[in-house]
């Protein structure tokens, strides 16, 4: 599949039906998609193997754990080359929907206005399970709520990539409703990270990787040490980590547009960018009219723009006809002699460059010390009384490149001039004098400059420190009837803070109006700007300020060709002048009170014992995120506003909960099990009221090699800091979205002419733009600029979004002997979130105002911002759009996860005993929807399905197969990623390029085939290999490789809004190619 359509989508076909029946029925014994560290913990010893797990205050091991749960092994992640949290977590299949991973996650270089933080904060990874976003997912450490962390905005999940890796035991992955063992955000799942706990002597482990490409290197080093008494644990560790960037152009030559031949279904890839640079717009007519076109470019050497006074030729600027032709793959191309497309063909003419130039994969430096430990004191001996505690600090540091902003000044071509009196020369009339020539502008008109600067990079500094502190105590309940019934105790409290800064060069937009506004002559001919100031100079303190510095805003230091920078100011005046540091300081803090008692009841005639839970808990979070003056206030050049609020807020949460688990039957003939839970949790959250959750499971097992359970929970969630408090953030959307961009209008415009015959748009879609002071036939005929975007918090109108959920899981293991074993789970998955809290798509906001109703009666127009009729029609696009958080209509997650394991022991392999171990984990996504209002008017009665587009793919897999013999294993895993396409609301409506009833002759290919846009994004296949070696427990090396098939993400059309110049970054593509890496670890 190459297009999508509604008459030719996999996603309504038979064929995605009979796919997927084959999946399921060959995933037990054939299907190679899984990872032995992702597999369910198998229960071999009881002695050697049995874990608590998440899910439940009543312990259990995992295999007869009846919720849905994960064991991720940590050294069994090392032996896949896998040496971080994130990517762990990243690469399991139940973390499906976009992630917010390592590279740029905002934007996805399809914009150059400032990218807005990501809700993490900048530098961030958050995961999420099951399509529904990071901030329903739960992070535990050891059991208990991680703090969130960031740097600006209003981060409200903790960060993964601070945790130290080596300290980690294994990473417990609960798929199932937690929302009443754990509290309101256990939506999807929990994930939850179990620490080393105890050791005797010193380990020292070194783990190194080196892609064969350039940048993503790694390097980490950690020790970890401990020692224990008959009454005392102690465990301390340290790591240091280390990753190199990847620049984008490190993995792609340029920003790729990608288009089909529909008739031969052959791909034309050629270099194309929409943003100028090197160039400038004159929109006088005397210099539009030289070369029937408004844009002028940067020739040195060549020269065929006229002065608008004096005739001669402006040196080093010419109209389209010298700049060099493109020279890409497919030529010749039909050429565009108005220049308004030939600048998109050549990136000494956009800021391809640039993006080259920007991040692909952010670099990263972490470092963390962890200590915990236990003390069971003498007096405490009788009660089992136990104190434990743990304290963290986690420190990331990282400066990371985003693509440079392009600035688009306005040079005039004359100016005032002083008389000998200081004042300005008037006209007879009384009006302004501007008859004096800019002696910074040749051209004697108005003209615009399109720039990127070295000087402007968007280049972000981010240190965090993130400090944990926790401490309590447990126990045996000091009473006859309690130590009768197992009854016991624990009482917890711990304190979380981040405290985070991130910097970045800005412009001061005070003083670039400033030097423009005020720039002229003395009267002695000299350029001066500013006012000059007699008032308080240095006086009380005042501090005298600084002198204006005239801008050479045409100097050739500003115009570079070749790649090698961006431009850069001429003189270090102008740099000082306009160019400071935006400062961001963000701190988040988290207290937690928790306590509960468990114990036994009564025992069944045929059954087990029943077992309560009884608990409390007090949480209070707060935020204050703070900005500078000028980014608060708006004061920085940028395409987008640039304005960031001050976030700063509280809450405060109250819960109360119990578990109560009922073993009615267990060991009898034809009932195994027969064990019923029920959980309750009561919540009082300060801002939004209380709630009481529920979860109901049942689970009957009629041999003790097989099980079925089914479980029913509900869930309260109301809004976080982030959606309660956000102070305003500005982002970008593409101008692309704005339905009255004449490049919406599908056939109707070819890039350079308009045929109202073809515009796909509607009558309404026409009228709307008009009424609102636009032409749909003329924006964006010059080029297409970002229309800032607004999200900001919404604690006085939000409401707790609510949940229920449903699932069914049936385990077995049929084969359980000295020589083979086999087990296997599947579990169907239903989730339903009504009010659903979401910052709106600002594409959805455009579409629904100018489509849904005459005369702009739209509700959601009043979240577009006017459009400025001073600005020239071609690039009239709207001041902003709103897209803060509200609560939208509801949201599905429906599926199954299918887990197979397969073991095989050998007596004697060439003198050795030896074992083969398989194992499987596939995720079959069916439904993933969001509906923001239901209306029957609308496309599907409103409602958008998410399923097989890009971030949300129908299929993940993971496999693994390792091979132990004595000392040595040989592993090999396999990720799988389905084929995922762009998300179009309604295709028969729509004007979309990558549509097949769009079609159109290419107006760039010789011969002019009728093509549409590459907007599929095909299915890939990683596989990875490893040699482990450990003669001894002291001494354990890995030496393998990842993506050994060097299988690059991927590709798309460039700026469909998932990928960075055509390369897709959602839904877990390697970024980073085939490496090779070595794991050395040693204890003493």
């Amino acid at each position: 599949m190459f297009m999508k359509d509604e008459t030719i989508s996999l996603k309504s076909s038979l064929l995605r039906n009979a796919i997927r029946s084959a999946l399921a029925l060959s995933a037990i014994a054939t299907f190679n998609i899984n990872a032995v560290y992702a597999a369910e913990e198998e229960e071999v010893d009881d002695e050697a193997t049995r874990i608590t797990v998440t899910g439940s205050r009543i312990r259990r091991d995992s295999f007869a754990s009846p919720s849905p749960i994960q064991v991720l092994s940590a050294d069994d992640a090392l032996k896949a080359g896998i040496n971080n949290i994130s990517d762990m977590l990243q690469k399991v299949t139940l973390a499906n929907g976009p992630q917010i991973d390592a590279t740029i996650n905002t934007n996805s270089g399809n914009s150059n206005a400032t990218e807005a933080p990501p809700a993490g904060g900048v530098g961030s990874r958050n995961v999420g399970l099951r399509g529904l976003g990071a901030e329903r997912t739960l992070i535990l450490i050891n059991g208990r709520r991680l703090g969130a962390s960031g740097v600006r905005g209003a981060p409200s999940q903790p960060d993964l990539s601070l945790i130290p890796f080596d300290m980690v035991e294994r990473v417990e992955v609960l798929s199932d409703s937690a929302s009443a063992i754990y509290g309101a955000d256990a939506v999807a799942g929990v994930v939850n990270i179990i620490l080393k706990k105890n050791m005797e002597g010193v380990k020292i482990s070194a783990n190194f990787s080196a892609p064969d490409d350039p940048g993503g290197e790694t390097r980490q080093v950690s020790f970890v040490t401990g020692a224990e008494s008959d009454r005392t644990t102690f465990i301390f560790g340290g790591e240091f980590y280390d990753r190199e960037r990847i620049s984008t152009g490190s993995r792609v030559d340029c920003v790729r547009r990608r288009e089909i031949n529909t008739d031969t279904n052959e791909i034309y890839s050629y270099c194309y960018n929409g943003f100028p640079d090197n160039t400038l717009i004159a929109p006088a007519t005397a210099g539009a009219g030289q070369h029937g076109s408004v844009w002028n470019f940067y020739t040195p050497g060549q020269s065929n723009v006229l002065n608008g006074v004096t005739g001669l030729p402006v040196p080093n600027w010419s109209g389209s006809a010298n700049i060099p032709p493109p020279s890409f793959g497919y030529a010749p191309f039909l050429d565009d002699p108005t220049g308004n497309d030939r600048f998109r063909l050549n990136p000494d003419y956009n800021d391809n460059y640039d993006r080259m130039r920007s991040d692909l994969v952010q670099p990263l430096q972490r470092f963390s010390l962890v200590a915990s430990g236990t003390w069971r004191p003498e007096w405490g001996q009788d009660n089992g009384t136990e104190i434990f505690y743990d304290t963290s600090y986690f420190h990331r540091n990282l400066n990371n490149r985003a693509t440079a902003e392009q600035l688009y000044p306005v040079v005039p071509g004359f100016i005032p001039q002083e008389n000998g009196n200081g004042g300005l020369l008037q006209n007879p009339d009384g009006s302004l004098d501007l008859s004096a020539q800019n002696p910074l502008n040749p051209f004697g008109f108005d003209v615009l400059p399109v720039v990127t600067l070295d000087d402007l990079k968007q280049d972000r500094e981010v240190e965090l420190d993130h400090f944990r502190f926790g401490f309590g105590f447990r126990g045996d309940l000091p009473f006859d009837w309690a130590k009768e019934k197992g009854w016991n105790y624990e009482v917890a409290a711990s304190y979380d803070r981040g405290d985070g800064v991130a910097t970045q060069p800005a412009m001061n937009e005070n003083h670039l109006i400033f030097a423009m506004e005020t720039l002229r002559l003395d009267a002695d001919g000299n350029l001066v700007c500013g006012i000059e100031t007699v008032v308080n100079n240095g006086i009380g303190g005042i501090i005298k300020p600084e002198s204006c510095v005239p801008i050479d805003w045409l100097n050739p230091s500003l115009y570079t060709q070749g790649g090698a920078s961006a431009g850069s100011f001429s003189t270090q005046a102008e740099r000082d002048y306009l160019i400071g540091e935006r400062v961001n300081r963000t701190v988040v803090e988290q207290s937690i009170i928790s306590g509960f008692v468990t114990g036994d009841l009564f025992s069944f005639d045929n059954g087990g014992t029943a077992s309560l839970v009884l608990g409390m808990e007090y949480r209070k979070d707060t935020i204050d995120s703070q900005v500078d003056f000028l980014g608060q206030n708006g004061l920085i050049v940028a395409e987008n506003p640039a304005t960031e609020g001050i976030t700063a807020g509280s809450r405060s949460v109250q819960e109360v909960f119990s578990e109560l688990s009922l073993p009615i039957l267990s060991g009898v003939e034809g009932a195994e099990e027969l064990t019923l839970d029920l959980a309750v949790r009561f919540t009082d959250e300060s801002n939004f009221g209380d709630e009481t959750t529920e979860r109901v499971r049942l689970t009957y097992a009629p041999v003790d090699w097989m099980s079925f359970s089914t479980a029913y929970g509900t869930s309260f969630r109301a809004p976080n800091l982030r959606e309660q408090y956000l102070g305003d953030q500005f982002g970008g959307t593409a101008g692309g979205n704005d339905p009255c961009n004449v490049n919406n209008a599908g056939p109707g415009w070819d890039g350079t002419n308009y045929d109202p015959n073809l515009d796909t748009r509607s009558a309404t879609v026409l009228a709307n733009c008009n009424a609102d002071g636009v032409d749909p036939t003329q924006l964006g005929t010059l080029g297409t600029t970002t229309i800032p975007v607004r999200t900001g918090g919404n604690v006085s109108d939000l409401r707790p979004e609510t949940a229920e959920q449903l699932t069914f899981t049936f385990k077995a293991a049929p084969v359980d002997t000295a020589d083979y074993s086999f087990d296997f789970a599947i579990t169907y998955f239903d989730i339903l979130i009504e009010d659903t809290i979401q910052a709106l798509d600002p594409a959805f906001i455009l579409t629904r105002c100018y489509n849904d109703l005459p005369n702009l009666a739209s509700p959601f127009c009043g979240r577009v911002g006017v459009r400025d009729q001073a600005v020239a029609g071609s690039a009239r696009f709207p001041n902003d759009v709103d897209a803060s958080f509200v609560n939208i209509g509801e949201q599905t997650s429906v599926g199954y996860d299918i887990n197979t394991r397969f073991q095989v022991n050998f007596d004697d392999v060439m003198g050795e005993s030896a074992s083969l171990v398989w194992g499987t984990q596939i995720t079959l996504q069916d439904e993933l929807t969001t509906t923001i209002i239901e209306d029957p008017t609308l496309f599907n009665n409103g409602t958008d399905d998410l399923l097989g587009t890009f971030g949300n793919p129908e299929t993940r897999a993971v496999t693994s197969l390792s091979f132990n013999r004595g000392d040595w294993t040989y592993t090999y895993s396999g990720r799988y990623v389905s084929e995922t396409e762009i998300f179009i609301r309604d295709p028969s409506t729509s004007a979309s390029t990558c549509l097949l009833s769009n079609a159109a002759p290419s107006t760039r290919i010789t011969g002019a085939p009728n093509v549409i846009r590459d907007c599929v994004a095909e299915s890939k296949f990683y596989s990875d290999i490893s040699v482990t070696w450990s003669p001894d427990e002291t001494f354990v090396a890995t030496v393998g490789v990842t993506n050994i098939g060097d299988v690059q993400p991927a590709q798309v059309s460039a700026g469909l809004g998932s990928d960075r110049a055509g390369r897709m970054v959602a839904a877990g593509y390697d970024q980073i190619g085939r490496s090779l890496f070595a794991n050395l670890s040693y204890k003493f």
